[in-house]
């Protein structure tokens, strides 16, 4: 898939998640990397420690339905 078709797809994609569904897409910001360094260090996985620090920087749910996250404090949904 040429990487034009690609980026026609994740536009189309996010705004069918967000009409379809309230799906809001939130991008990570230096503030919510930043804010890695005051997790505690249960795990290394650094995608899961940003999203961790953006659920807690932007005061929302994390969904996830994986045992992980449970070893930080962050609001589960699921």
């Amino acid at each position: 898939m040429p990487v034009s078709d690609l980026a026609d797809f994740a536009r189309w994609f996010e705004r069918f998640q967000q009409e379809a569904n309230g799906i809001e897409i939130l991008p990570v910001a230096l503030h919510h990397v930043l804010a890695i360094e005051n997790l505690p260090q249960h795990h290394k996985d650094p995608f899961d420690r940003v999203l961790i620090a953006q659920a807690n920087a932007e005061e929302i749910g994390l969904l996830s339905a994986g045992t992980t996250f449970t070893h930080y404090t962050v609001s589960l949904l699921g």
